[in-house]
């Protein structure tokens, strides 16, 4: 049972972070009065037992006065341990893309989006976290450098017509979701560095 909400992308002046919501807790069987929330192996929270049963949340690290705060990382690890130190359950969440170099999330509500499949909406604002080569062109005035990546943060006047180049060349044609494109927009691969094939052709 997945105890942890889809992970938000979260913008806090200028730092930018991740933020998760605790579920589901009724489903995993605890038992104790109190349980320890970690993260990776840092302790971020504490699950107290209230007298009917349920558990609340002591949060050390907070967004938004309930969420849990997590750094940004491609991935983070979450889990809930015993007084004992044994781990109750635990949950690896992907907050970037594995497979490729450009994760997007929407804004304001932080959530993760298809966009290389399914294109972005004209008039909504995003956060594209890319590859520290990749440039945006037209260029973007809110640019963020976190942990080795780049934040481009669309407003909702972005043009159409942006794309992402790398070393000159067009690597990623943001498509307008519903909306077809006088040409594709494909993305590129990289393998060692090099473009390779196209990976999405006329979408």
């Amino acid at each position: 049972m997945r105890f942890v909400d889809k992970p938000r992308f979260v913008r806090d002046r200028n730092k930018v972070c991740f933020a998760v919501e605790l579920v589901n807790l009724s489903e995993l069987g605890l038992v104790e009065d109190e349980y320890f929330i970690y993260v990776g192996e840092q302790l971020v929270g504490k699950l107290l037992k209230r007298s009917d049963g349920s558990y609340c949340q002591s949060i050390y690290r907070q967004v938004d006065d309930s969420s849990l705060m997590l750094e940004f990382a491609e991935q983070a690890e979450i889990k809930v341990v015993g007084r004992d130190g044994v781990e109750q359950a635990s949950c690896l969440l992907e907050l970037l893309d594995p497979n490729g170099e450009i994760t997007v999330y929407s804004l304001p509500d932080g959530r993760r989006v298809e966009a290389i499949n399914r294109g972005l909406e004209a008039g909504h604002q995003y956060a594209l976290i890319v590859s520290p080569d990749l440039e945006i062109v037209p260029e973007v005035d809110d640019v963020l450098y976190v942990a080795g990546k780049e934040v481009f943060l669309l407003n909702r006047d972005w043009p159409e017509a942006s794309k992402l180049v790398l070393d000159g060349e067009d690597f990623w044609t943001i498509r307008v979701a519903n909306k077809e494109p006088e040409f594709a927009g494909d993305l590129k691969v990289r393998v060692k560095g090099k473009l390779q094939l196209d990976l999405f052709d006329g979408l």
